[in-house]
């Protein structure tokens, strides 16, 4: 069964250059927002989630995987699928010169098709696809820009689209300086700031879930408890409003973390409420998920360019 599924898959990341515009097929069901960027070299797309995606990659000819995220890789996930991880976690302001020689040294040197991904697969993960194909001489800049347009690459994020604008191709001399790829970490250290927004980006996506199921636990997510989410995204935020990072941006910064994890703590108070009156109605509950989800968006859209 998953060969028949990894087989649109294969065939994807095999084609020529003219695939780096086209989503990945159907048939990679394990697999989203997927787009080649080398033939039979490179490709990236969302987090690869469970043994099934880890073996779909794997009968793409994927042998090492990059993550430009700030959550954990899933290495033993990906071990047991005859991949190694690479950790290289990228911010939504752009993708440094340091970073990105590693990121070339990786997919150049590195064994196996090389797939990059961040959490979506849709900003972080084609930015650093499309700098790196430009460090590699593979791409002109205008055509790394008009891939992060087909990725879907938010244009609030005008510092990927700045860094995959103004990337050059490197020379051999740089490439070195990069170090061995054989040495990069699996996983990298991360700073507390980047630690919390991983786990606040988890929980929105719970309630989501939980929003889904009629904001009652998922049948299929019995261990998600809707008013247990909602605290722990609250929390995240009144870490992110207390790190020495949020401290470093500025009072405004801490103040917006602090009026989110008001709005959290508010719909965990409202999540709790045992019924009746004192219990909103599922469309209240979706409003002040929205609001959330709203605060966050314009809260990246200022201080993650």
């Amino acid at each position: 069964m998953l060969v028949a599924l990894a087989s649109g898959a294969v065939a994807f990341a095999l084609a020529g250059e003219g695939a780096a515009s086209q989503p990945a097929s159907a048939a990679a069901s394990q697999l989203h927002n997927l787009h080649a960027v080398r033939a039979g070299r490179l490709v990236c797309g969302a987090q690869p989630v469970g043994p099934a995606a880890f073996a779909e990659l794997a009968a793409m000819g994927v042998r090492t995987i990059v993550s430009v995220d700030g959550v954990p890789p899933d290495v033993d996930a990906a071990r047991a699928a005859g991949i190694r991880y690479v950790h290289v976690p990228l911010g939504y302001d752009g993708v440094p010169d340091a970073e990105r020689l590693r990121l070339a040294r990786a997919t150049r040197d590195l064994p196996g098709v090389v797939f990059f991904h961040c959490h979506h697969g849709k900003h972080r993960g084609p930015a650093a696809a499309a700098a790196t194909a430009v460090t590699l001489g593979w791409w002109t800049n205008d055509e790394a820009v008009a891939f992060l347009q087909r990725a879907g690459t938010s244009a609030s994020y005008k510092g990927l689209y700045a860094a995959v604008a103004g990337a050059a191709a490197a020379n051999e001399d740089e490439l070195t300086k990069a170090g061995d790829p054989r040495g990069y970490p699996a996983r990298a250290a991360v700073s507390e700031l980047v630690a919390a927004m991983v786990i606040a980006d988890d929980a929105t996506e719970n309630l989501k879930r939980i929003e889904a199921a009629g904001w009652t636990t998922p049948s299929d997510h019995p261990d998600l408890v809707p008013a247990a989410e909602a605290a722990r995204l609250a929390e995240q935020f009144r870490l992110m409003a207390g790190t020495t990072e949020t401290k470093r941006v500025g009072d405004e910064y801490r103040q917006q973390m602090q009026a989110m994890y008001e709005s959290g703590a508010a719909l965990e108070r409202s999540l709790a409420a045992e019924g009746g009156a004192s219990r909103p109605s599922t469309k209240a509950l979706s409003e002040q998920l929205s609001k959330i989800v709203r605060d966050c968006k314009a809260c990246h859209d200022q201080h993650r360019r």
